[in-house]
């Protein structure tokens, strides 16, 4: 599977032709009306194959067993063991009997076709009546086909080339199910050209295939040597809930094979090439910015955000994740980083009291004045605000370092008075600081003397 360059755990569902990238659904630029486009150079994409967007059948066996636990599959799968089982001892035996196994397997041939168009929720029950008892039919001839290939190499050429084509035969078997559930022909079904093709096709996951069948099928008969010789209703009902749960487990990966290599056996799933969904705005920018950062383009990246920062003055995400980018792409190498770092810190502060996100308060501007020891906030608001913040966790020297001087760089600030009140209370908690605390004690009367109005 092809994955995203830019995010490696996902699958690529578009590439670039001229950046020679592949992309994911988030990595495109969609836009409503226009075709899905680059967002480095703009050229138009193309979609990926087909199969690449299908997560391999080996990494998702966890999903596959739940699938069979949904409501719609466990009602079936019990109601055809209990009727299977009580058969016997109702009248018409034969027919109770062929009536529920044809039900199971008109509703695991539902799944696999369903989940080879792509839809991975177990169909409904109705889809196992109806039809039933002709499939039965149908199937009856290819496993009478199978037989009769076997024998005739046995009679013809002798036993050991006869075991060889039963090998073959058997292990051909999950590919004649499959194409019949592809084509619903049985000359398809039977015709051995077209279930090696589709063996080859798959390649080394056919073989894993038939290993998953085999530990199933041995799963099955440990199961009956542990009931032992105990013929009760429950056990046999419960080994036939065992047996009946593997066959849909079985045909939904089959049918989860077919939609994974539908590219290499021709036929298109509607499930695949969506175009992308419009997003948000707030989600563009954010995946544009990203895919600007993986290709190291870091001044078209800042340009990018800032342009967005005004159009989207609330938006929570682009302050953090831009925050965050100052921070990884500051470098004495690049020293407008630092000066951009520090404009837009102060913006940054500002916006968290303004948005109620005080919890980030403390530590962005721990971060800021370690990567700018010299940093502050550009307003006084924000400093007197950060200031009591500090206070309140016990920061004494921050509050500190934020209040001193307010004075003479703010001197309208509206609570400069509070601000400097604060300021003394700090001081004089601080033994060594007893002459500090007098001078701005005595600072503090000039500045309320200066704010009385004038009588």
């Amino acid at each position: 599977m092809i994955t995203c360059d830019y995010h490696p755990l996902s699958a690529a569902t578009f590439a670039c032709p001229d950046c020679n990238t592949d992309l994911c659904d988030t990595c495109c630029n969609e836009a409503p009306g226009r075709t899905v486009r680059c967002f480095l150079c703009d050229a138009e994409l193309t979609p990926a194959a087909a199969n690449n967007q299908a997560e391999p059948f080996w990494r998702r066996f966890d999903k596959a067993f739940r699938y069979a636990l949904s409501p719609q599959a466990l009602i079936l799968i019990v109601g055809v063991s209990i009727i299977s089982t009580i058969a016997g001892y109702l009248p018409l035996s034969t027919v109770w009997y062929l009536a529920a196994f044809a039900a199971l397997m008109k509703y695991s041939f539902s799944c696999l076709q369903a989940t080879a168009a792509g839809n991975m929720e177990a169909p409904e029950i109705s889809t196992a009546f109806g039809g039933g008892l002709s499939l039965l039919l149908r199937l009856l001839v290819i496993f009478i086909v199978l037989s009769v290939s076997i024998g005739g190499a046995v009679a013809l050429v002798g036993p050991t080339l006869g075991a060889i084509v039963g090998i073959i035969a058997i292990s051909a078997l999950p590919a004649s199910l499959i194409i019949f559930a592809m084509t619903d022909r049985l000359s398809s079904a039977v015709n051995p050209l077209q279930s090696l093709h589709l063996m080859a096709s798959i390649g080394l996951p056919y073989g894993l295939l038939l290993a998953i069948l085999l530990v199933m099928t041995g799963s099955v008969q440990v199961i009956s040597e542990l009931l032992g010789e105990d013929l009760s209703l429950l056990s046999l009902t419960l080994n036939a809930v065992v047996s009946n749960y593997y066959s849909i487990v079985t045909f939904h990966i089959m049918g989860y094979m077919l939609f994974q290599y539908q590219h290499e056996l021709g036929v298109e799933s509607a499930a695949t090439h969506t175009e992308p969904q419009p997003r948000e705005k707030e989600d563009w920018v954010l995946a544009k910015a990203h895919v600007l950062v993986k290709e190291g383009r870091f001044d078209e990246a800042d340009a990018h955000f800032a342009n967005y920062l005004g159009k989207l003055p609330s938006s929570k995400a682009l302050y953090n994740h831009y925050f965050e980018f100052l921070f990884a792409t500051q470098t004495p190498l690049r020293p407008a980083t630092g000066e951009r770092l520090a404009a837009f810190g102060s913006k940054y502060l500002r916006f968290l009291l303004r948005h109620n996100q005080e919890h980030k308060l403390l530590p962005s501007y721990a971060r800021l004045t370690k990567a700018l020891p010299a940093f502050q906030p550009d307003d006084a608001d924000t400093r007197y605000r950060l200031a009591k913040a500090c206070d309140k966790a016990g920061q004494k020297r921050q509050a500190l370092r934020l209040l001193n001087g307010l004075h003479k760089q703010f001197p309208d600030y509206r609570n400069l008075l509070s601000a400097y009140r604060m300021l003394a209370a700090i001081l004089e908690t601080s033994p060594e600081m007893t002459t500090q605390a007098q001078r701005c004690r005595e600072l503090l009367e000039k500045l309320e003397q200066r704010s009385q109005p004038v009588t």
